[in-house]
């Protein structure tokens, strides 16, 4: 046993960016060993000695960034194809079954392809979505396997199996973690492990070469043109129209209200605005704690979780570039969010995800590489896209970035509606617990079930996962 007293600074960055960055965990005094670490433990006759070190660093250096030529940027995608050609050939090295994930996008493609190459009888798998066509990608994967002759197994899952593995995503996170697209890496992992014990991802891929929308987006507002400056002030409108996630229109009415939200912040806070899911206003309202300044008086609370936000963050300057942004994607997001979820779904069902993308020579390298290399206002993951296009089909590579997510919306106004109500009105066990703002809850509910959700089945599937897990390891 062993003191169990929740970290409200870990709760509030939990609803601000769907998990919790290590150190920090949900419990106070109790942390996470951070990537590139390893702890060094001596015990005497007395006493225990532990020290913590650190044995990598992403190797950075401004200075790297250079304007290039043409040349230059054809010199640096043979290089690349060198060098993730003969990461994939490694991680293919194995005396046990290997397959890859198959999602359609660039990455995972790219990867596959190599390993088609390098293996014959390599299988690739994907998850579809027969029934929620908005939510399914195989199409696109259909197409690449047929076009690389791969041998393709697509597992078509239905609503019932994605509410399974939130059923048993529930019962098995150690830590509260906020990210639903979990639930799709375990259906997958689960149905591949029956046929591999190794899979190769594409995952870092977007990390490295500026792959999400919040890239494309942070390059406009450095470089903007007309329609970027109207789009920025037009942040009134955003607001007054309906938005989710569970349409095309309704989602990119989102994005926009992101948009307009980061226009007037500074490369820092607009980071952190759009790393998250909500605004720190948002998140402060959810949590029965100040957490943010207020008429210059600072909790300790407060305190603390400015001193993590800036430590998060130390990478970001107000005069470098956009490679500061994705160092720190790499350091926070990647480690805490993406490979978080990958790792833990696929370990719960015996599945080893190898990611190719990641081999230090290949990150090492993008981190010398300017930011004009890899986005620029239409195109992102530009000299990945550049690099490889010939083992693709056009279909993939003018294919839209989409995540991997699933129908949270549907859910709670559907099938999963009662969980959630039982969770969010019971109002005397919210306000025994004592760390949220029960008004705050009962507009999230009330939201969530109008015709302007926006991203409150985000927030609501984060609180049913902290009620789950707090009750079963608190109460």
């Amino acid at each position: 046993q062993f003191p169990r007293e929740i970290d409200k600074v870990s709760l509030f960055t939990l609803f601000k960016l769907n998990y919790i960055p290590a150190p920090s965990t949900i419990l106070k005094k109790h942390h996470k060993l951070e990537p590139g670490h390893y702890l060094e433990v001596k015990w005497d006759e007395e006493d225990l000695m532990i020290k913590k070190h650190r044995w990598y660093e992403i190797p950075y250096n401004p200075a790297d960034e250079k304007d290039l030529s043409a040349h230059d940027y054809k010199q640096s995608q043979t290089v690349l194809k060198r060098m993730v050609r003969e990461s994939v050939r490694k991680r293919l090295v194995a005396d046990v079954p290997v397959g890859t994930f198959l999602s359609g996008g660039l990455d995972s493609s790219i990867i596959t392809a190599i390993a088609k190459q390098e293996k014959k009888d390599i299988t690739a798998y994907s998850i579809g979505f027969e029934s929620m066509p908005y939510y399914d990608e195989s199409n696109l994967a259909k197409k690449v396997s047929k076009h690389l002759g791969v041998d393709h197994h697509v597992f078509q899952v239905s609503e019932n199996d994605l509410l399974e593995s939130a059923e048993y995503i529930l019962e098995h996170l150690d830590e509260p973690f906020g990210d639903s697209s979990i639930l799709n890496v375990n259906v997958l992992s689960q149905k591949v492990r029956k046929d591999v014990t190794v899979a190769l991802s594409g995952d870092g891929g977007d990390e490295l070469f500026a792959g999400y929308h919040k890239h494309g987006a942070e390059f406009m507002l450095r470089y903007p043109r007309l329609q970027e400056h109207v789009a920025g002030k037009l942040g009134s409108l955003w607001n007054a129209l309906p938005a989710s996630r569970s349409g095309k229109m309704s989602n990119l009415v989102r994005q926009l209200r992101k948009f307009s939200d980061g226009y007037q912040l500074n490369s820092r806070d607009r980071y952190w605005r759009w790393a998250g899911i909500i605004s720190e206003e948002e998140a402060n309202y959810l949590i029965k704690e100040e957490m943010l300044y207020r008429e210059q008086r600072l909790s300790d609370d407060a305190h603390i979780y400015k001193k993590r936000k800036d430590h998060l963050l130390r990478a970001i300057t107000k005069s470098g570039t956009m490679n500061e942004g994705l160092l720190t994607d790499m350091g926070m997001v990647l480690a805490n969010d993406m490979l978080f979820k990958v790792d833990h779904a696929s370990m719960m069902h015996g599945l080893e995800v190898r990611t190719p993308l990641l081999d230090h020579h290949v990150v090492k390298f993008a981190f010398r590489l300017p930011v004009m290399f890899k986005v620029n206002h239409s195109v992102k993951k530009k000299i990945l896209r550049d690099a490889f296009e010939e083992l693709l089909p056009v279909d993939v590579l003018n294919a839209p970035k989409k995540g991997f997510e699933v129908p949270l919306l549907e859910w709670f106004t559907g099938m999963m509606k009662n969980k959630f109500e039982s969770v969010s009105e019971d109002r005397e066990f919210i306000e025994n617990q004592n760390l949220f703002n029960v008004s705050a809850i009962e507009e999230l509910r009330s939201k969530l079930y109008s015709k302007n959700p926006g991203d409150t089945p985000s927030i609501a599937w984060t609180f049913l996962v902290f009620q789950t897990w707090y009750k079963r390891y608190m109460v």
